[in-house]
């Protein structure tokens, strides 16, 4: 048997009721235990959500291509831009994906789900362009929860077209408020 001192991730075990673990319950309580990786680069950006898993930005960054996520990604922006230069959404997700705490600009839209659950937390997204895009398009059943920050879609488009985007945008009637979507 073994007693537990100390934290992981900032959490005490202490406040685990200093019991006392056998091994395969040690194994259980650190092997869950993610650590951040943090990136610097666009490069490291994109290798880190492919290999999903906690990532954070060291520094803002613009991408040369949209991250395209298919696994669970916990996405902290640490208060920098993530920036992209291109029509396509900056993240595209199909998996389980938790965006918290930054920025995200695009001249296309910023965030695009097609399924699985999407998170966001203090984050302020703008899209800029002259597109018909919304700053985050939540489609393909996925279950949605936006907590604070503000999403803004403020590009101009060609005299006579309709403005019809939003700063977030729930498309095919698949999240509803109240039942898929809180946005608070």
């Amino acid at each position: 048997v073994y007693t537990l001192t100390g934290t992981i991730n900032e959490e005490s075990f202490g406040d685990m009721g200093n019991k006392t673990y056998t091994l395969s319950e040690l194994v259980d309580i650190i092997g869950s235990v993610t650590e951040e990786t943090t990136v610097a680069t666009p490069e490291s950006l994109v290798a880190a959500v492919a290999a999903g898993g906690k990532v954070k930005l060291g520094m803002s960054m613009t991408l040369d291509e949209p991250l395209i996520l298919s696994n669970d990604v916990s996405l902290n922006l640490n208060g920098k831009t993530l920036t992209g230069t291109f029509r396509e959404a900056c993240i595209k997700s199909s998996g389980n994906l938790s965006i918290s705490n930054g920025y995200i600009t695009n001249v296309g839209g910023a965030v695009l789900t097609t399924g699985g659950t999407l998170n966001m937390t203090d984050c302020k997204v703008t899209m800029t362009g002259s597109y018909r895009e919304n700053a985050v398009e939540i489609t393909g059943k996925t279950q949605a929860e936006i907590t604070g920050g503000w999403y803004k879609a403020t590009g101009t488009l060609a005299a006579g077209e309709a403005t019809d985007w939003y700063g977030i945008g729930i498309v095919d009637g698949t999240c509803m408020v109240g039942e898929y979507a809180k946005i608070h």
